[in-house]
């Protein structure tokens, strides 16, 4: 099925070859495809977002970080922090910046760790963002920088 589905991915003939794609992607996801599931995440992301969720909701729950950034993400965009935090640290520990940095405004911000239920540290605000801010994360090393200006703080 995911074979059907890279075949039909790589013809270049239009919609029609695109859909077919699509089914087998589906197939093969259904059948518990990791590859499969986030091949159709990937496809799904911009043009059905509810369906991507489905699958990184699936992919998630494996373990699998860049999935559990991701929605971890989307779960802080739509303002459910309590069920964010644990994605994004899951994410942040293996290694995904973006996250790290997330994990960072959490523990920093008192709106979001009320609602994420985390406590509120500026300590571990600052390990969060030295982790993202270490992996290239220019946000988080700003965030930092004005940590350590703006407070008096030693880590």
């Amino acid at each position: 099925q995911l074979k059907a589905a890279h075949w039909w991915d790589s013809r270049d003939d239009g919609s029609q070859s695109a859909a077919r794609a699509m089914h087998w992607f589906e197939r093969a996801a259904a059948a518990g495809s990791v590859a499969a599931q986030q091949a159709l995440v990937e496809r799904l992301w911009i043009q059905a977002p509810s369906q991507a969720r489905t699958w990184l909701t699936v992919l998630a729950k494996r373990g699998d970080a860049l999935a559990c950034a991701r929605l971890g993400q989307l779960l802080l965009e739509e303002a459910c922090h309590r069920e964010a935090a644990p994605l994004l640290e899951l994410a942040a520990r293996a290694g995904h910046a973006q996250a790290a940095f997330h994990m960072g405004q959490l523990y920093a911000t008192s709106g979001g760790m009320r609602q994420s239920g985390l406590p509120h540290s500026y300590k571990r605000a600052a390990l969060w963002w030295d982790r993202a801010a270490q992996a290239g994360h220019v946000h988080a090393a700003f965030a930092l920088y004005r940590l350590y200006t703006n407070r008096p703080f030693s880590p």
